[in-house]
């Protein structure tokens, strides 16, 4: 059953980063969030004498209570990027990551224990080894902390997605919205599958959970995961989910959730929503709410309602932060390596580069070259623009140089 479960974690490990590493960095954070459950899993499903023949996996179950601490934090982080709240939450949910580097300072005498010394502490604390192998907290002790602690960050976890979730129905289409849901419902299952494990400890039911019982609650985290196929196969961040919430997030600040109960209207509004996401019209220089009425044959007025009463972002801002994403988009993709700012502002909607630098600098607050300087691993030394808008490969190495970390 061992076996089964280190091959079952690795398929789902290695067809995450196949499926989604490319478009989205953030699926590391969901991998290790994986992972170190998994493990913490594993070490109570399994005897320690089951990882003899697997040293590296051995030494992670020595230090599963460790690794609990960075679940939650992982967790958070993955999801607060599907959800677009990424930068805003990023330094919050940096904070839970403390506890892990605390706990790792007090294993620091840990660490030059023999292997048989971590073994025998892992199955028998006893006071000889804790008073040598810690610092302040005690293994006992802190294993109990690990328990409630990442217990209850895991159950704040669930609360954040189906919280964004209800917040937020209105705005996500029936594709994104079960993905979201099943993704969550399946972290709430092994979140109890977890409890499982940790109750009885409490209430003294240890014999409840037989060794069997353990080992088939251990597969439930890999399993879970592929009978996702949406999920699973696809980038999250290329869904419906992350487009509609991300408007929701930065365009509403000032007028805060949608009030308007018009369900006819709302249904146009996520049909207008749907097509720019999907068809990417905004790329057009000429596109504009004509385009809009003539595509999807909803008269003007309902149109002009459906921005002013329900996405509540007026067309021409929406417009330009979609070019503008698109664009950044170009950039990390080093697009400017070889093409022209200008060849860019074009590609992704603009008429002109000084439209783009304007629309540029009001969505992100800095011009595109300090964005690259920013965000990507190659830089532009200078602008130099070539008299027809397009610059061959040898003239644009002159314009930038390898980012220095």
């Amino acid at each position: 059953m061992l076996n089964a479960n280190l091959i079952l974690i690795g398929i789902v490990i290695l067809i995450l980063l196949k499926n989604h590493i490319v478009n989205n960095k953030g699926i590391i954070y969901a991998i290790i969030a994986l992972s170190c459950f998994q493990i913490r899993l594993m070490s109570e499903a399994f005897p320690i004498s089951a990882f003899e023949h697997y040293p590296f996996i051995l030494r992670l179950v020595l230090i599963n209570g460790l690794l609990g601490f960075l679940v939650g934090p992982s967790a958070l982080l993955y999801i607060t990027g599907v959800f677009g709240n990424f930068n805003k939450m990023k330094s919050i949910i940096l904070l839970l990551y403390v506890p892990f580097f605390l706990f790792l300072i007090n294993f620091i005498p840990y660490w030059n224990l023999s292997l048989s010394d971590k073994i025998l502490l892992f199955e028998n604390s006893t006071s000889t080894l804790e008073d040598k192998s810690f610092f302040l907290v005690p293994w006992r002790y802190f294993m109990t902390i690990s328990e409630y602690y990442n217990s209850f960050l895991g159950g704040i976890v669930i609360i954040y997605i189906f919280r964004h979730l209800i917040r937020n129905t209105n705005l996500v289409n029936k594709r994104a919205f079960n993905s979201i849901f099943f993704l969550g419902f399946v972290v709430f299952l092994n979140w109890m599958a977890r409890l499982l494990f940790f109750l009885p400890k409490i209430f003294n039911w240890d014999k409840l959970i037989t060794s069997d019982i353990g080992e088939i609650i251990s597969l439930g985290l890999p399993i879970s995961i592929i009978l996702i196929p949406s999920y699973f196969n696809e980038n999250l961040n290329k869904s419906d989910l992350k487009f509609y919430l991300r408007l929701v997030n930065n365009f509403s600040k000032n007028g805060g959730k949608s009030e308007f109960s018009d369900d006819a209207i709302i249904n146009e509004a996520t049909k207008i929503l749907n097509y720019l996401h999907q068809d990417k019209a905004y790329l057009s220089p000429g596109f504009s709410k004509h385009d809009i009425v003539t595509r999807l044959n909803i008269p003007q007025k309902t149109v002009t309602d459906c921005f002013s009463k329900v996405i509540k972002i007026p067309f021409p801002k929406l417009r330009n932060q979609l070019r503008i994403e698109y664009a950044t988009e170009l950039f990390r993709n080093n697009a400017h390596l070889n093409k022209t700012i200008s060849g860019i502002a074009i590609d992704s909607g603009f008429q002109n580069r000084a439209s783009f630098y304007i629309a540029f600098k009001e969505v992100t607050n800095m011009t595109p070259v300090e964005w690259i300087k920013e965000n990507c691993e190659f830089e532009l030394v200078e602008e130099l623009e070539v008299a027809n808008g397009e610059g061959s490969k040898s003239t644009m190495s002159t314009q930038i140089r390898e980012r220095r970390v």
